[in-house]
């Protein structure tokens, strides 16, 4: 079981709860807002300050795929 952390300072930390250790981190833009992690346990996804999707590795920590969502307004 792990534990993952989003920093302010540009971190998403990665925690192995049963060890009680430090595993891993993945270096992200600094002040993001949201942590997605994807079912498989591969892929994390931040939103930016400039409200910005960034999805990266968990492997390599390598930034995979960017983009800026746009939604229509509802009602």
């Amino acid at each position: 079981m792990y534990l993952f952390a989003l920093a302010k300072s540009g971190f998403v930390w990665v925690y192995s709860i049963k060890e009680g250790i430090t595993i891993g981190k993945v270096q992200v833009p600094t002040n993001c807002t949201q942590l997605s992690i994807d079912p498989s346990g591969l892929y994390i996804a931040v939103k930016t300050p400039t409200q910005q999707v960034d999805i990266y590795e968990l492997g390599t920590g390598a930034r995979v795929y960017q983009f800026n969502p746009s939604f229509d307004n509802i009602g």
